[in-house]
């Protein structure tokens, strides 16, 4: 299950080569293990919830699953680094609160793929 997000602004490899696109390839048992979730759902006692995103674990992800170097991917702007956040994101399912009590309404839905990679 990779991903592969168009860049909107090309960046340039060590060689010189214009990357015009980079893809993430799907994460595997180890990957997990050694990372864990890029994010992680927050519950607060009113019972409201929030998915809390970790930048740094979203970074190693990306550096990780990545078919680039850390180098070009310092090059990118904010645009690009967000299209390859959302596309990692949406390799994840959204982390949930485990409902014990009918009362508490449904579990939040996957805000990971509110936004898609173009």
């Amino acid at each position: 299950m990779s991903q592969t997000t168009t860049l909107f602004d090309p960046v340039k490899n060590a060689s010189g080569k214009l990357i015009h696109e980079i893809t993430l390839r799907g994460p595997g048992y180890l990957d997990y293990m050694q990372i864990g979730p890029p994010a992680v759902l927050v519950t607060f006692e009113s019972g409201a919830c929030l998915v809390q995103e970790m930048p740094t674990i979203i970074n190693a992800w990306i550096e990780r699953l990545a078919d680039v170097g850390p180098d070009v991917l310092q090059q990118l702007g904010l645009a690009d680094t967000l299209a390859l956040r959302d596309a990692l994101l949406g390799m994840f399912p959204l982390p949930h609160k485990k409902h014990t009590d009918a009362t508490e309404g449904p579990a939040p839905h996957n805000v990971f793929n509110s936004a898609t990679a173009h």
